[in-house]
């Protein structure tokens, strides 16, 4: 029952409809989600980098604006004129470079946001932002201020160090630095003072806030130097001390730009980074790395949100195609299954009764075509019932015949003995030909023969035909012992020396000569008939062997067989490749070809057609 069901064509045609249309179409799905995934995931890294971008120039005009600072701070008459000035109190001091120090802050709006300190010759501090009495010149001693003290006026850069400012030390505040020497100030002469200028990190966290495409109040935002150290983060879910992020931030150390699918603390990110390292200044690790995390579910929300919408759709459709071909399968097996088990009671010596099943489509037709085939049975059964009886009323009529071949054969066998008697050698030849041609055409014992008694068969009836014509055609033959005992059909090599005989020398007052000759080919046996009589025109030629002999020629040969029967027989017992072929030049003579496989050993009659 398991093996009905699997092989039922309702069964098949479920399965190929999910083969060929659902399979398809929910793989075409997933494909067509992964691949708008893909593009997604592209189109927010290229956004996330553009605004990268972005943020990399301005980050590079802000460090371009504090040089260009210091270079006004450093060489401002006002402020130089204070420094040297030695008989002013320090309050007068402050307050004119504090002036000195608001008037360059109007021209550049970075420097409103920076805190900018001076040192003299005499280790007083200046600034723009309040000491409230605390001694700063420690900051004077720190390295990289007396680096710069010693570099001759070069820019020495402090990048995102905790707050030298006390009020500051315990708020975890970053600064990025400047110092440089105001006129030739320390191994030089005209000693000024020292410049510092100090921009908040606040600053460059704000430009990465603003940037709509990674201010996301989920977004996470870490950047790195290039020892791998991390500068500056907005870290709202405080993941950039996790170790997976340790990992990932050392695995895309060396390169300077991509994205990455990664899970945080059991969370998805899209992880994208890019290297900023076009800052025209040179500091110690200077190249940043900005990675921004972004929470993937939050990208592919809407995806998701269609991909629901379009997987109901597509449970809703496979429900209905479903639905929709059990109907269909009903109403294409049923009549299916009846008109098989019609099929199946058929029986032609039975009554055969019509079954309208009232369809046009093809199970109409199929059923159409069974009606017609079953009464083509029916009569084709009738019909070889009546073959049957006729066969066997000539068979009956065959056995009460076979008395006449005999006294035919005693008949002429008195006439031989008589013509020996009375020595007229010319009748018993004759005789003898005639009778070896009747011995031959009414045996029975075999449709196949060798060679040699085929050959034996065409001397008489040559010598014969002899006997008619005046003995105007010779017979040459060359075949040897071994192929004179191949095995070869019947009367095959008869009709081609009949025509040669009959056609070819009819009007000819002159000698013939008939040429049999036997040749292996290629593993087969070749036979050729040549003559050299009149020829046959090429319109003749051509339907030779497909169409039958003519009334004429008939009634003067002995077997009424002609080259088509024979070419027909060769080709329906041995195959295609087999058969018959001329060639024919008017005037030069006619060659036929025969062409069989070699078979040495007698085959018996029951073998016929399927011996090579």
């Amino acid at each position: 029952m398991r093996k009905y069901w699997f092989r039922s064509l309702g069964t098949r045609l479920y399965l190929w409809v999910i083969l060929c249309i659902i399979f398809p179409v929910v793989g075409m799905f997933i494909y067509s989600f992964w691949t708008f995934e893909g593009i997604i995931k592209e189109e927010v890294s290229q956004r996330s980098i553009e605004s990268i971008t972005g943020i990399e120039n301005e980050i590079n005009n802000i460090f371009d604006n504090l040089v260009r600072a210091s270079n006004v701070l450093s060489n401002n008459d006002s402020i130089l004129r204070v420094l040297k000035d030695e008989n002013r109190s320090y309050y007068e001091r402050s307050t004119d470079i504090g002036k000195a120090i608001d008037n360059v802050i109007e021209s550049n709006s970075v420097l409103s946001q920076a805190k900018i300190t001076i040192f003299d010759n005499r280790m007083d501090v200046y600034s723009n932002w309040s000491l409230n009495f605390n001694d700063y010149r420690f900051l004077y001693q720190e390295d990289w201020v007396q680096q710069a003290v010693n570099n001759n006026g070069h820019l020495v850069w402090r990048l995102l160090e905790p707050s030298f400012i006390n009020e500051e030390k315990n708020r975890n505040k970053n600064y990025i630095s400047l110092a440089r020497v105001i006129k030739g100030f320390g191994n030089g002469e005209d000693k000024s003072g020292v410049l510092i200028i100090s921009l908040s990190e606040e600053v460059f966290i704000r430009i990465f806030q603003k940037n709509k495409y990674i201010s996301n109040k989920d977004d996470i935002v870490i950047v790195t130097n290039d020892s791998k150290k991390m500068i500056m983060s907005l870290d709202p879910r405080g993941i950039s001390n996790s170790q997976e992020v340790s990992k990932l931030m050392h695995e895309i150390s060396d390169e300077e730009r991509g994205y990455k699918l990664r899970e945080v603390e059991g969370k998805r990110y899209l992880v994208n980074y890019y290297t900023i390292s076009r800052v025209p200044w040179t500091f110690e690790n200077g190249e940043w790395k900005v990675t921004v995390f972004t929470l993937y579910d939050k990208i592919i929300k809407e995806l998701k949100t269609f991909t629901s919408k379009v997987e109901l759709f597509f449970g809703l459709f496979i429900v209905a195609v479903l639905v929709i071909l059990g109907v269909l399968t009903v109403q294409i097996v049923k009549p299916i299954r009846k008109l098989n088990k019609r099929m199946m009671k058929f029986n032609p010596s039975h009554e055969l009764t019509r079954w309208e099943i009232g369809r046009k489509d093809e199970i109409g037709h199929l059923n159409l075509a069974f009606q017609n085939m079953a009464e083509n049975i029916k009569e084709l059964f009738v019909k070889l019932e009546t073959e049957h009886i006729i066969r066997e009323k000539y068979r009956f009529e065959s056995l009460r015949a076979q008395l006449n071949p005999h006294f035919l054969f005693n008949s002429l066998n008195t006439i031989r003995w008589m013509a020996i008697l009375r020595k007229a050698d010319n009748i018993v030849e004759n005789v003898d030909a005639l009778v070896n041609l009747m011995s031959y055409s009414m045996s029975r014992s075999s449709e196949f023969v060798a060679l040699r008694e085929e050959i034996e068969h065409i001397r008489s009836y040559v010598h014969i035909q002899n006997s008619r014509y005046g003995g105007k055609i010779e017979l040459e033959v060359e075949v040897d012992s071994v192929m004179m005992e191949m095995q070869i059909i019947r009367f095959i090599l008869q009709p081609a020396v009949e025509n040669a005989i009959i056609h070819g020398y009819k009007d000819a007052n002159r000698q013939g000569t008939i040429l049999v000759k036997a040749i292996p080919e290629q593993n087969n046996l070749a036979l050729y008939v040549m003559d050299d009589g009149v020829g046959i025109e090429q319109d003749r030629l051509s339907s030779i062997l497909v169409e039958e002999q003519v009334k004429q020629g008939n009634e003067r040969k002995i077997s009424g067989i002609g080259l088509k029967i024979v070419n027909e027989r060769l080709k329906m017992s041995y195959g295609h490749k087999y058969g018959v072929w001329i060639e024919s030049e008017v005037g030069k003579g006619t060659v036929v070809k025969f062409l069989l496989p070699m078979v040495q050993e007698e085959v018996s009659e029951h073998d016929e057609g399927v011996v090579g």
